[in-house]
């Protein structure tokens, strides 16, 4: 009689494959699954980040935490409402993030190296604060 395997062991012998038609795995209950590779690539894809072109500074201006899916990352990439004035570059990616309560911070990663934040209070009268060199 064979001793037993760990799950180790029984896993560490089964072949490695790049084609593959479904993928064993746990749901959320912990009860084993199949699920198609490509439904795999589905779920995974939606946790990634994606990045999203913006037309406009008046669009970003419109993207607070209520209304900016998880996960995106917004890119800049010299819009035609630039104003050196109040925008500190016009290419970069940008993040929106909740602060907490209905502040929204959107944080730019500009393309000279250097990173901006500027908040906004979810308040009727409210405006975004000034970018601010971080």
């Amino acid at each position: 009689m064979g001793a037993i395997k760990t799950m180790k062991e029984v896993e560490s012998a089964l072949p490695q494959k790049k084609e593959i038609n479904y993928v064993r795995a746990l749901d959320k209950e912990g009860n084993p699954i199949l699920i198609s590779k490509d439904d795999l690539a589905q779920v995974v894809g939606e946790l990634i980040n994606k990045y999203t072109p913006l037309k406009s500074w008046a669009e970003l201006d419109n993207l607070k935490w209520d209304n900016a899916p998880k996960g995106n990352v917004y890119t800049i990439s010299w819009l035609p409402d630039y104003d050196s004035e109040q925008h500190p570059a016009n290419v970069g990616c940008i993040e929106v993030v909740r602060m907490g309560g209905g502040v929204t911070a959107q944080i730019l990663y500009a393309d000279n190296f250097k990173m901006y934040i500027r908040t906004f209070l979810g308040k009727e009268d409210a405006r975004w604060t000034a970018w601010t060199q971080v």
